[in-house]
């Protein structure tokens, strides 16, 4: 009877708390059929929610206690969420974050984390993870002085008596990964407002990490400030490896999936048209390891449009002379797309290929393509080259690579002779695995130069 008791007041108090959840909307300045999302800290869509009306009761949630993101387009906003919550979140979608207003059970605590995005806004709303720039002046003795009293504010308006007592014993912990994870930004806050006196912080400075594990699936499910510290830590750790197989081997050392899946997603923002070998390693990585097709496509997209400005770069980057000693650039065809039969003196099949060669410029004479046989001999050589050009394929048109072969090789992935490369009107790599005498080599021309068969 006792335990009967018991399951129908545990049954009671859960439907209670389902029943007495509710939240509210009031926004302006929206549209009918835009949207946004409430998500775990994991990044994991709770609900994502499209305009019927401006102001509305979110239908059928029911969410469990804990830290959520509220985010819309690029950005968002952290909410504390309990089950007894009957909470009306009011904003401006053209002033996201800074409009954002609470009101109902639960709106102190929110308010609360509100204030504290908004103390690292000051005028600069698209990186409130950091904080205005003075906040950065001076070394890290200085740094820290300023992020002790910021805290020590947080930790008197926690301490005030006036939030949730369940709240505060759970933003305790937020804000203890919170310290440490501005303790870790210091570094790129000091890159990001482009200070003269960027420093690698010393050990000291970056002890209170050092008792930190930064791979426990609890934690960074529970607290958005340490998902955000594990996910920059992996990162760094991944941005300071020598090569591709490093990243690999830290990569799959992530046991949590929900933070490996972050930082993919913190590398896909890395991917730049600055950093192409580097951004050709991240795409690598996000491709092998991401659990979201998603992902996937956008950093492709990236990665391919990163490739074609580094292509259009490569044809100006490397340097040939003609048998008469005049020097050429690829980006003198540029426009044309290119057909690079890569071959040495030393290399009879790439001699014997020079005819075959010169029957496809015959045949796609009409079309905007150029065929051009590049040597990679040594520079004393120049003369043995010219005169082998001289005896064997006057007809063709011919270029001595005259610069670092290493650059040139791995740039257009020469790993023997004759390497036969297509490039676009554009200079993209479009294949690297054609043969001078193989019928894909034809096909595959007939296709990007639409040839009417």
């Amino acid at each position: 009877m006792i335990m009967k008791k018991i399951v129908t007041c545990l049954l009671l108090c859960s439907i209670t708390s389902l029943f007495g959840q509710k939240i509210f909307f009031n926004i302006e300045n929206d549209t009918i059929g835009s949207t946004f999302s409430i998500r775990k800290v994991t990044n994991e869509v709770v609900r994502n929610i499209t305009l019927k009306e401006l102001n509305f009761e979110l239908e059928k949630i029911s969410l469990d206690e804990g830290y959520y993101y509220l985010e819309k387009e690029d950005e968002q906003v952290v909410l504390y969420i309990k089950p007894e919550h009957e909470l009306t979140i009011k904003f401006d979608s053209e002033d996201f974050r800074n409009s954002m207003e609470f009101s109902g059970k639960g709106a102190s605590i929110n308010k609360f984390l509100a204030e504290k995005t908004a103390s690292r806004l000051n005028g600069n709303e698209s990186t409130p993870k950091y904080f205005d720039r003075e906040f950065y002046e001076g070394d890290e003795n200085a740094y820290l002085r300023k992020i002790d009293g910021y805290y020590k504010g947080l930790y008197g308006i926690l301490f005030s008596g006036t939030l949730d007592k369940d709240f505060v014993d759970e933003e305790m912990k937020n804000l203890q990964f919170g310290y440490s994870l501005d303790l870790l930004r210091f570094e790129d806050a000091k890159s990001f407002y482009q200070f003269k006196d960027s420093i690698y912080p010393s050990k000291r400075f970056l002890e209170p990490l050092s008792h930190i594990h930064f791979d426990t699936d609890h934690l960074f499910e529970k607290y958005n400030s340490y998902a955000e510290l594990s996910i920059l830590k992996w990162r760094k750790d991944l941005e300071n490896a020598e090569n591709l197989k490093m990243m690999r081997d830290i990569v799959s050392s992530i046991r949590t999936d929900a933070l490996k899946q972050g930082v993919l997603e913190s590398l896909f923002e890395l991917m730049s048209k600055d950093t192409p070998q580097r951004t050709r390693d991240y795409f690598s990585l996000i491709k092998s390891n991401s659990s979201t097709l998603e992902l996937i496509t956008e950093a492709r997209v990236k990665y391919d449009e990163v490739r074609l400005v580094e292509a259009s770069k490569n044809l100006s980057k490397f340097d040939f002379l003609t048998k008469h000693e005049e020097n050429v650039k690829l980006s003198e065809y540029k426009g044309n797309y290119i057909l690079m039969n890569i071959w040495a003196s030393w290399c009879e099949t790439c001699i014997r290929d020079f005819k075959t060669l010169d029957k496809l410029k015959d045949d796609y004479h009409d079309y905007n393509i150029v065929f051009v046989n590049i040597s990679v001999d040594k520079k004393e050589d120049f003369e043995k080259w010219k005169s082998i050009v001289e005896k064997t394929n006057k007809k063709g048109t011919h270029l001595f690579f005259n610069g670092s072969k290493g650059k040139f090789v791995k740039t257009y992935n020469i790993s023997s002779f004759p390497t036969v490369v297509l490039l676009s009107d554009k200079g993209k790599i479009l294949d690297d695995k054609l043969k001078i005498n193989s019928k894909k080599t034809r096909k595959t021309l007939n296709k990007i130069l639409k040839v009417k068969l």
